[in-house]
């Protein structure tokens, strides 16, 4: 009896918390379903910052895992290849949500480097010698936070993901959307 009263009371504790997240929360959290098994991305601020004047830059940095070493690897050169363009910012700010573009170079062409994934985090921007690409890779990701002073969620979708059996060499198109979790933010 104990036993079956235990079980409702969990499913209805379930139910609960799935209804008090946000729209916002509920969408991030069925797009991160579609993620590959055993692959996440975690999004960071510069210094783990989280609070911004109206308009700034926020510098933020990608960090893309596998539980499965040798099995997926990511495009890691910025802005000289379509992958590296994909990336799209979601905004939710309590009553709507829109999206950003993460600034980055307009060239998608030329020139590709993939990073086989691990247990270890790889991060975004990768750190490639300067030779290796136009200008070397900036130190931070970054994207313009809203006008308006509140309290901000973010996550980030990315098309940089491929798996072993997908060549390493990506001058154009997509690979597999990864979605990243949550971070929350507040502008002054």
């Amino acid at each position: 009896m104990h036993l079956k009263m235990g079980l409702v009371l969990l499913a209805l504790m379930t139910i609960s918390c799935a209804c008090s997240r946000s729209g916002f929360e509920r969408e991030n959290a069925i797009a991160r379903s579609h993620n590959p098994v055993g692959v996440e991305l975690h999004i960071q601020t510069k210094n783990h910052k989280r609070e911004f004047s109206a308009g700034e830059k926020l510098q933020f940095e990608e960090f893309y895992t596998s539980k499965y070493p040798g099995q997926w690897h990511i495009e890691v050169l910025e802005g000289v290849n379509g992958p590296a363009n994909t990336d799209v910012v979601y905004i939710f700010d309590g009553k709507r949500s829109w999206t950003s573009s993460v600034n980055q170079s307009s060239i998608a062409c030329c020139m590709t480097r993939h990073v086989w994934l691990g247990l270890e985090p790889t991060r975004v921007p990768y750190n490639a010698h300067p030779e290796d690409i136009f200008g070397g890779n900036p130190e931070y990701r970054e994207f313009a936070v809203p006008d308006t002073p509140g309290k901000y969620e973010i996550y980030l979708t990315s098309d940089r993901l491929y798996s072993r059996d997908e060549k390493t060499e990506t001058y154009s198109g997509k690979g597999t959307r990864m979605t990243s979790d949550i971070m929350s933010i507040r502008v002054r």
